[in-house]
């Protein structure tokens, strides 16, 4: 009789025990189906805000009477975005609640609680839910009315850190959450963290798209301003160029009729009043054809004509011609040309215009006293040409812009110099079509050093420059 009540104990044991695992068993698999569902919540949208909304929305774990939801915002700042409830009627004044109890630094719950330490806090204090409440006015009664219980503190975390916490308040009691409970609640918030980042990451990336978008279409909306501008712009200098070739024709025939006195005999002092006004006539025009030369290479109708070129002789006219600009600044033009460059293929009123621009920006930037020297010689079968003065220079951040049309240099006294700057423009435009190019080396204070480059354009031309057909 005892051996049957021993085998019938043993066999409610063994029938308990198999009830107790497949309970377990189910049990896992419900956090397990909860777990996933949740996931499909929380990455059913890359928007932040509806991510916030599937946090709030997500069911409770099963001893968590209800929970406060705080994450810290890509700037930094602390926000609380929900505070749920499972029971439908204390989760209206839990939403109430949501709306005025801000979270504070020194809090004992939420992201404050796990500042130094980004591991889950159990807490079976019950009343530190009601502590973290009394900054509210009437919060604590709400919360009592919530429920207080034992608090779990579990951390959103992301790749970059604390992304913010949840805190589970448990049932009214004095139970502890178990180890189960909260490696469920871990398991939650790492899915939560996950989707949160995610929707600030693609937020972060589509910002950073829309960004590059917009500033696309502003630098495309530029350009297009520009050309439309370059076009005006082009046209105008076109239009006013030719229309100031007629009178200056005009002028320069009348003082010439005046020079040979045709009109009659012509005062010393009236002779001299007309040769500054032909000084002033060859200027205006040399402004003129400057224009009309970067308006032709603006819409790309500059032509060359390429035919042999005496470097000397070239180098020769033009320090001749910019000769009146030295005596007035009382600047000394030094030449040193190499008697033996010969000549070069090239266009020849371009290459004169290259040098006489580069030693009237060299005469116009030195001050008085100061020198310029012109070095011409050979080199890997080109000519190059420096211009070296002792004027003002040009800090390096300047260097290409003294490049660009209607740009002048200023000294520190802004001291400006006269001119339409558009001497260094049109020579590099000129030196490059040439196949050459035009750089500068200079030091603010020191001086500057121009130097052209020019190729011989004939076929198999040597680095001697000798003409294979001479």
């Amino acid at each position: 009789m005892i051996e049957l009540q021993h085998l019938t104990e043993r066999i409610l044991l063994s029938a308990l025990r198999e009830q107790d695992a497949a309970d377990a068993a189910e049990h896992k698999r419900g956090d397990a189906q909860f777990l996933a569902d949740a996931g499909f919540e929380l990455n059913a949208s890359l928007d932040q805000e509806t991510t916030y909304s599937a946090i709030a929305n997500l069911v409770l774990p099963r001893r968590a009477a209800w929970c406060v939801v705080d994450v810290v915002d890509v700037e930094g700042l602390l926000r609380r975005v929900a505070v749920i409830h499972p029971d439908p009627l204390k989760h209206a004044a839990a939403l109430a609640l949501a709306s005025s109890w801000t979270p504070a630094d020194d809090d004992v719950i939420g992201v404050p609680a796990l500042r130094l330490a980004h591991t889950t806090v159990a807490l079976v204090d019950t009343r530190a839910i009601a502590k973290a409440a009394e900054r509210v006015p009437g919060a604590i009664r709400v919360v009592e009315w919530l429920g207080v219980g034992p608090v779990l503190i579990v951390p959103l975390l992301g790749e970059d850190g604390l992304l913010g916490a949840i805190t589970f308040v448990g049932p009214d009691s004095n139970a502890p959450f178990s180890v189960e409970e909260i490696a469920h609640s871990e398991a939650l918030a790492a899915r939560c963290a996950q989707a949160l980042e995610g929707a600030r990451r693609f937020e972060t990336e589509h910002a950073m798209s829309v960004t590059a978008d917009i500033s696309r279409f502003e630098a495309e909306a530029a350009r297009n301003v520009a050309q439309t501008e370059n076009i005006a712009k082009d046209g105008a200098i076109a239009m006013i160029s030719h229309e100031l070739r007629s009178p200056l024709g005009a002028i320069a025939n009348n003082i010439e009729i005046l020079q040979l006195e045709i009109c009659g005999p012509v005062t010393a002092l009236q002779r001299a009043v007309l040769d500054r006004m032909a000084t002033s006539h060859e200027h205006v025009m040399s402004l003129v054809d400057q224009l009309l030369d970067l308006q032709r290479i603006a819409v790309g109708k500059m032509h060359f004509e390429i035919a042999p070129v005496s470097v000397t002789s070239a180098v020769a006219v033009a320090a001749d011609m910019a000769t009146w600009q030295f005596t007035q600044a009382h600047v000394q033009l030094e030449l040193r040309v190499d008697e033996t460059l010969g000549a070069l293929h090239t266009d020849s009123r371009k290459f004169t215009q290259i040098i006489l621009n580069l030693l009237s920006n060299a005469a116009k930037y030195t001050p008085a006293g100061g020198h310029v020297l012109l070095v011409a010689d050979r080199l890997d079968g080109a000519i190059r040409l420096r211009v070296h003065d002792t004027g003002i220079g040009i800090a390096v951040d300047h260097h290409e812009e003294v490049f660009e049309p209607f740009v002048q240099v200023r000294d520190s006294a802004h001291r400006h110099f006269g001119g339409a700057g558009l001497g260094l423009a049109i020579s590099r435009q000129f030196a490059r079509g040439l196949g050459g190019d035009l750089t500068v080396e200079s030091e603010q204070g020191v001086g500057s050093t121009f130097t052209l480059t020019i190729p011989d354009t004939r076929p198999n031309a040597g680095a001697d420059g000798a003409d294979p057909q001479a």
